[in-house]
């Protein structure tokens, strides 16, 4: 893990947007960390809690088809 700087700094979400979170931080993980978590844990939590998001219609920043309106 890197110390943070304005170099190195990356904005992400203090709760996850796939389930309705809007605050950020660029003071949280540094880009390679981001980068990291972003295509590893980030996206096994957005697949699991994906039908639940969409049963609650959860709206999100990031727009993401709806897996219920098929």
């Amino acid at each position: 893990m890197e110390v943070i700087n304005e170099s190195n700094s990356s904005v992400e979400y203090v709760i996850p947007n796939d389930v309705g979170g809007r605050l950020k931080s660029s003071a949280l993980l540094c880009k390679s960390c981001n980068s990291l978590y972003g295509g590893g844990i980030d996206a096994v939590f957005a697949h699991a809690t994906e039908p639940i998001t969409a049963l609650l219609n959860i709206k999100r920043e990031r727009k993401k088809e709806n897996i219920l309106k098929n």
